[in-house]
């Protein structure tokens, strides 16, 4: 600000659209030094180009000219998916997703449309969702049909605005489809094993991927055998050494428990059947 009568109050008016009024945003008594004020305002949420007025006034309520500026507001048109996605999918599992359209002005009408990795773009919802005054959708529920072969999959989800033709931020979500492993036939067992002896096991088994195979005495510890087994998709019967000693067994019948584990990050594939419940371990 310049100029003025030094004592005199000056208020510093302010009027953020041409929809609004004038508004006293600051007061002060004028010293006779030029100086640099300042008003934080909220800009409007609806994106467009926007002219600001300000004026100061004295105690006589005389005005001076009025100043502009301007601002520009731009936002991003997003949808935002909320339904938590699993570590793995079956292969051809139909997943229901739930989420919600922002940053829209109200009224507009929106559609959502998917695209699975480099594929088509599709109409993802049949109905078109109306905005509401809080600049979102209301929630909205689609779902999608994941592939029948096993692998990773990038599906985008696109918002359009119907009103404007315009499109908005892409969400991205990864699926895994995969099969849950699995044990059976499991052979090769005795009735009995003397101390510190090993349990010769024969099974089919199968992973998607490359998995170890795991065993459990009672209700202890998951132990893992350190040899990896190559399923890569396929059944395969394999023989395995588990050990006994160092598991605290004692003379007494114990339930032994089998699993397949995948090897990537560790994680676990399937609780599958149970091998040789009740399985005596006898030491001699």
């Amino acid at each position: 600000m310049k100029g003025g009568t030094v004592g005199e109050n000056i208020t510093l008016w302010f009027r953020k659209s041409e929809r609004d009024v004038f508004t006293p945003v600051y007061t002060f008594t004028y010293n006779g030094t030029d100086g640099i004020y300042y008003h934080n305002f909220k800009l409007p949420y609806v994106a467009a180009y926007y002219k600001h007025f300000w004026i100061i006034t004295n105690d006589d309520e005389v005005n001076s000219d009025i100043t502009y500026t301007y601002s520009n507001v731009k936002k991003e048109l997003r949808i935002s998916i909320t339904t938590p996605i699993q570590p793995y999918y079956s292969p051809n599992t139909t997943v229901n997703l739930e989420g919600f359209a922002f940053n829209f002005d109200p009224g507009h009408l929106v559609q959502i449309k998917s695209r699975l990795n480099d594929g088509q773009i599709i109409l993802t919802n049949q109905n078109e969702i109306i905005m509401d005054d809080n600049y979102k959708s209301n929630d909205f529920i689609f779902n999608i049909t994941l592939p029948e072969l096993c692998g990773n999959y990038l599906y985008r989800f696109y918002i359009y605005d119907l009103n404007t033709s315009k499109g908005g931020y892409t969400y991205e979500i990864y699926f895994k489809v995969s099969l849950p492993g699995a044990i059976y036939d499991v052979t090769n067992l005795e009735d009995t094993y003397s101390i510190n002896a090993f349990i010769e096991v024969t099974f089919t088994g199968f992973q998607y991927v490359r998995g170890y195979l795991y065993f459990q005495y009672d209700n202890g510890t998951i132990n893992k055998l350190d040899e990896i087994i190559n399923f890569n998709g396929n059944n395969v019967t394999v023989t395995k050494q588990v050990p006994t000693k160092d598991y605290k067994l004692n003379i007494e019948e114990h339930n032994v428990t089998f699993f397949v584990y995948r090897v990537s990050k560790g994680v676990f594939s399937t609780n599958l059947n149970t091998a040789n419940r009740n399985k005596q371990v006898t030491y001699i």
